[in-house]
């Protein structure tokens, strides 16, 4: 019974994990250019707060082990943004979960020893199934479009045109100057046109090298953030308070140590905190990622580090029905293509599931 609710929280977490990013993209996020930052410091409030929903049917529980929980997750949770602003929500999401099954394996089968597996071969023949079609997918988003592509996808692209700030079309000018960053602050999230600096000049526009570099990061770093739920006293559903408290005290050191590196050492104006504007993103972004967390944990202690958090990563294909269906970003063969890739990528959890001993 335990391995039945172990897979359905694998499920739940796919539906949580794969919806958190889409606020993200909201209008109102985009027109406001949210700072990374302050992104992250509203979903891991409300991580903070809905973590505690435990205490309807758990007793108070707490571990310092939530802090290098925290020290994990933070930091990537705003490479997460970054990478979504630089190089898409769908590259973004598929280089960091990609990353996170190889990191997830390395702890579970290297390290914590926590995985018994009927065979190595056909183990590493799941894992590449579930890589593949991630890949295929991410890669579906980008491929181009033929006439009759574009023809199909016309009504879908007309929807996102009226949703589209009219600043937006500055982007077509493949000659808006440009400028090196000079910090944090002038990164903006999924801005098509950014603000500029004290200087009047724009900064530098959205790079692929540094989506994927912010992806990678989150990948490796973010991808360990379960592993202090091994070694603490607590284990499981136990540990979710103890991690919505370490992700929050990490949350203020952080916003403090970038306080005061903006104005001793940048010497530039801090990013706007948007409260208005943030108010219902962050609530939906971050109880919707606590709610995976929540799955998560539950996963991942009853199917190892390996396995568990592997599977878990196959959540980019709820992200991607949203991106098909919500944000009309596909079309055409492109949406063929998904389709088989999602296929793959299905197959190699199942294959996954039955190699698990």
């Amino acid at each position: 019974m335990s391995e039945v609710l172990a897979y359905a929280a694998i499920f739940g977490s796919w539906l949580s994990f794969g919806s958190f990013a889409v606020p993200m993209k909201w209008k109102s996020v985009v027109d406001a250019g949210v700072h990374p930052l302050v992104y992250q410091a509203n979903k891991t409030f409300w991580t903070f707060v809905t973590s505690h929903l435990v205490l309807f049917f758990l007793p108070y529980e707490f571990t310092w082990y939530g802090l290098l929980s925290g020290l994990s997750w933070v930091p990537a949770g705003v490479a997460a943004v970054v990478a979504v602003q630089h190089a898409g929500i769908a590259i973004g999401q598929s280089v960091w979960q990609v990353t996170i099954i190889g990191t997830s394996f390395v702890w579970g089968f290297a390290i914590l020893h926590d995985e018994h597996v009927r065979s190595i071969p056909g183990t590493g023949f799941a894992v590449l199934a579930m890589v593949g079609g991630l890949v295929g997918m991410a890669l579906a988003f980008n491929l181009p479009a033929t006439g009759v592509d574009m023809e199909e996808g016309h009504a879908g692209l007309l929807s996102r045109a009226r949703n589209m700030s009219v600043a937006s079309a500055a982007t077509l000018d493949s000659k808006m100057s440009r400028t090196s960053r000079k910090s944090l602050t002038d990164i903006r999230f999924a801005s098509f046109v950014p603000a500029a600096n004290e200087e009047g000049k724009l900064p530098q526009q959205p790079q692929l090298s540094i989506g994927i570099a912010a992806a990678l990061f989150n990948g490796i770093w973010g991808g360990s953030n379960l592993v202090p739920s091994k070694y603490a006293p607590l284990h499981g559903i136990h540990f979710c308070i103890s991690f919505g408290i370490g992700a929050l005290i990490v949350n203020i050191l952080m916003i403090i140590i970038y306080c005061l590196v903006a104005k001793f050492w940048w010497r530039c104006p801090l990013p706007s905190p948007h409260f208005r504007v943030m108010a219902l993103p962050g609530f939906v972004s971050g109880s919707l990622w606590s709610l995976g967390n929540f799955f998560s944990l539950y996963a991942v202690n009853a199917l190892g580090q390996g396995i568990g958090y592997s599977m878990v990563q196959s959540s980019i294909i709820v992200a991607g029905l949203w991106g098909i269906f919500f944000y009309r970003e596909l079309w055409g063969r492109a949406v063929v293509l998904w389709g088989m890739c999602c296929c793959v990528c299905i197959a190699g959890v199942l294959m996954l599931a039955h190699e698990r001993v």
